[in-house]
């Protein structure tokens, strides 16, 4: 059977990161397929051991300067979330004996496998790879190898003009593309490219398969919050929601400000505790593209509150499955938001999109 590697964002200290990866990686070992993951550590996006990837941009340096400070104040909480994430991709991942920091030591390789996947996330967004970044365009790969991109990402509605011709160029050598969100694919289209819209890996998985990896909470009858950022309408709209359905408050935060009064706060939470904490909530408020699929992954009553970097790849998602309902834009949506989803109907059009996901890889592959 053929060797494949992929390359993705896979050791961020960041939730939808490392599990998008783990859902890759894991759906394909289940077919059988002899794969491993390149254990690509761009300098840059490195801080010490924090992989800070999602706030190392100059657009978001302020933000990125507040998570370091946050490291420095709470170093014991924020030490034993890294050792947890560390020992979940140490336990669960297939990796390359090697680890590379640059697309120099990529190129001067010597590999051995025929196929590459690049993917899932936001590996194609220039803002938070600072730049083009050519090892997520496969621009190492061997002459004759197989190029694929599984739910790639641009993570934003539209790329800079001066962007176009090189992302045209690079991922014209693509065998096979696929990409995560509607917003994508019309960006590919633009560039004259073809894409399949495909799921990202976390549903590739089921809803057991991730129950099997995720810890038991020490809370019980609890509202769950996963958030990014410190906009007030989130905590408006927790707070609303918590106090109608007399349910106990838990955040999961990557912010360092902001963090307003929360019955409890679930600091140094790793992999599989966050996992447990989505499958075990009564309700989850989140603002972030994985506290979302993760919502549905566990069939929980949710609501997706809006934010600037994740409304693209969360209003994609929740049209797709026809619960855009649970959006919330503004202060009056609210009130709008009934307690419960119709997961049947919901499960009948996530079961359509799995299988064309399926059917794009085993395609590629075989």
């Amino acid at each position: 059977m053929d060797k494949i590697y992929t390359i993705t964002i896979h050791r961020a200290i960041n939730y939808g990161a490392v599990l998008q990866a783990y859902g890759l990686h894991r759906y394909l070992k289940s077919q059988g397929y002899d794969v491993e993951i390149i254990d690509y550590r761009p300098k840059d996006l490195e801080y010490k051991k924090v992989h800070l990837w999602e706030y190392v941009t100059l657009k978001s340096l302020i933000r990125y300067s507040k998570v370091v400070l946050k490291f420095l104040i709470h170093p014991k909480l924020s030490g034993m979330k890294v050792k947890k994430f560390n020992s979940f991709c140490d336990k669960y991942f297939i990796s390359t004996n090697k680890k590379y920091n640059g697309f120099k030591e990529l190129i001067n390789e010597s590999w051995y496998g025929n196929i590459f996947i690049c993917g899932s996330d936001q590996i194609w967004n220039s803002e938070l790879t600072n730049g083009i970044s050519k090892p997520y365009y496969l621009e190492f790969v061997p002459t004759g190898a197989k190029r694929v991109a599984y739910a790639a990402s641009f993570g934003k509605d539209s790329i800079y003009e001066k962007e176009k011709p090189i992302i045209r160029g690079l991922i014209s050598k693509f065998d096979a593309i696929s990409i995560r969100e509607d917003s994508g694919i019309e960006i590919a289209k633009q560039l004259g490219i073809a894409a399949t819209k495909v799921l990202d890996p976390a549903f590739l998985l089921t809803k057991d398969e991730w129950s099997k990896i995720a810890n038991i909470p020490k809370y019980k009858n609890y509202l769950l919050i996963y958030k990014f950022g410190d906009e007030d309408i989130i905590e408006e709209t927790y707070k609303k929601i918590a106090e109608k359905l007399k349910l106990k408050t838990v955040l999961i935060s990557e912010s360092m400000t902001g963090e307003k009064k929360v019955d409890f706060k679930a600091n140094g939470t790793g992999p599989e505790e966050f996992l447990g904490l989505f499958m075990f909530a009564d309700f989850i408020v989140t603002n972030t593209f994985h506290g979302t699929a993760f919502s549905i992954i566990f069939e929980k009553n949710f609501v997706s509150v809006s934010h600037s970097d994740t409304d693209t790849r969360m209003t994609s998602l929740l049209d797709s499955l026809g619960i855009f309902d649970r959006f919330i834009k503004q202060r009056e949506d609210i009130d709008s938001i009934s307690n419960s989803i119709d997961y049947i109907k919901v499960k009948q059009l996530l079961d359509k999109q799995k299988q064309q996901s399926f059917d794009f890889i085993e395609e590629v592959l075989k």
